[in-house]
């Protein structure tokens, strides 16, 4: 299976955009409002899933990446032991997931639900989040919703965002 992340997992986090910073607060809003189990698709390093480890809830991580999950579990291993515990990683397809348990919380943040570009994958996503969805409680999904038709006019050339030495090949 293609990993996209596997030369560069260990630069994700380095990003120092506050795109990858600013839903943060948001997430751990929901999360204390609604209380529980939390169940992040899509996961990764663990944006997301850390800051919600660390205000006390029990994180189930979801990602298709072994690189990426390796970054989180390094992570992991430098919390408090009563933190790193509440940690459960799961290396998987968003599209085709049991778990065998439901979830208080689910989050697809960071537009993951769009890596899915095939219908019937996000069909079986959805069926997923459902099946695993405890009654009542919330799936929160973030998207890109451009403000106008996508046509030639976005296209742009491509420009530097930011950049960043690989430290072990530096």
């Amino acid at each position: 299976m293609f990993s996209l992340y596997r030369p560069s997992a260990h630069l994700y986090d380095l990003d120092p955009r506050d795109i990858t910073r600013d839903d943060i607060l948001f997430y751990r809003k929901r999360a204390h409002e609604i209380g529980g189990s939390v169940l992040e698709l899509g996961c990764g390093t663990g944006r997301v899933t850390q800051p919600l480890l660390e205000d006390g809830h029990e994180v189930w991580g979801l990602d298709p990446s072994e690189e990426m999950l390796a970054q989180l579990r390094e992570k992991a291993a430098r919390l408090p032991a009563s933190v790193a515990r509440r940690l459960h990683v799961c290396h998987g397809n968003m599209a085709s997931f049991d778990l065998a348990r439901t979830f208080d919380l689910i989050l697809a943040p960071f537009r993951t639900f769009q890596a899915l570009t095939d219908r019937r994958e996000q069909e079986r996503c959805l069926e997923c989040i459902r099946g695993h969805l405890a009654t009542g409680d919330q799936f929160l999904m973030h998207v890109f919703r451009p403000y106008q038709v996508l046509d030639e006019t976005w296209v742009q050339p491509e420009s530097l965002d930011w950049e960043v030495i690989d430290p072990r090949n530096g």
